[in-house]
């Protein structure tokens, strides 16, 4: 007979134990470390998740590997429909923030016209861009968010284009703070949660934008004083 240890978890777990993806996942890695900033904050979530990985994560209905209300959407238009929710929930004053959850080709091409639209009119959403830097769900193409070189299915020679700057984009919009996080960087908790508090969470602060990417690591913000509404942001990798 053979003993299995129980697991213990919170019920404020954003990500639960027993989600479908692969052992060593550098997306669970950045799930945890969000639901760890919220959970310092004492702050809660929506998830909205666009066709990418992170939606397969959820399983199979009616079970769920997410603690937190998740919505899933079609690949382009999860800011769409974030911006939505959020506006019912400042609306009715309800508390937690709107998260997108997206890939880099849910972000960088198939959902950048939505995503820049709700970064102009300074929605009251975060945005979060997890770039693995392919489309790691369907057989691993290339992306926009793709490097130079690199050799993907459909780019089998290397790919010849440079990688879309995603964060001067955005940074052309109205974003007051942006953030690049490396996962494999020590601190890279204290950088998502500087996206996390001091951009979406700070009364008064625009939009503020934070990519989790795999191997770059810099951080910058910028605040003009403009007025802006209570809790914006707009977060992306």
């Amino acid at each position: 007979m053979t003993a299995t240890a129980a697991i213990h978890t919170s019920e404020k777990c954003l990500l639960r134990p027993g989600n479908t993806n692969c052992g060593g996942c550098g997306m669970s890695v950045g799930l945890t470390m969000l639901g760890r900033a919220l959970s310092e904050a004492d702050d809660t979530c929506t998830l909205v998740i666009p066709a990418c990985c992170g939606i397969v994560t959820a399983g199979a209905f009616p079970t769920t590997s997410y603690g937190v209300p998740t919505i899933a959407t079609t690949f382009a238009s999860s800011p769409a429909v974030a911006s939505g929710v959020a506006s019912i929930r400042d609306l009715n004053d309800e508390p937690g923030q709107v998260i997108c959850w997206a890939g880099d080709g849910g972000t960088y091409d198939i959902g950048i016209a939505t995503l820049s639209a709700a970064a102009e009119r300074n929605e009251n959403i975060i945005y979060i861009c997890y770039d693995n830097e392919i489309y790691g769900n369907t057989g691993g193409q290339r992306s926009s968010a793709t490097p130079a070189g690199a050799r993907t299915t459909t780019t089998p020679w290397g790919k010849i284009e440079g990688k879309k700057d995603i964060m001067s984009i955005m940074a052309a919009l109205v974003i007051n703070a942006f953030t690049n996080a490396a996962q494999d960087s020590r601190d890279v908790v204290a950088r998502q949660q500087q996206a996390v508090l001091k951009g979406a969470l700070a009364a008064g602060a625009g939009a503020a934008l934070a990519r989790l990417g795999l191997s770059e690591s810099a951080i910058a913000a910028r605040h003009d004083g403009t007025p802006q509404r209570k809790q914006h942001g707009v977060i992306t990798r």
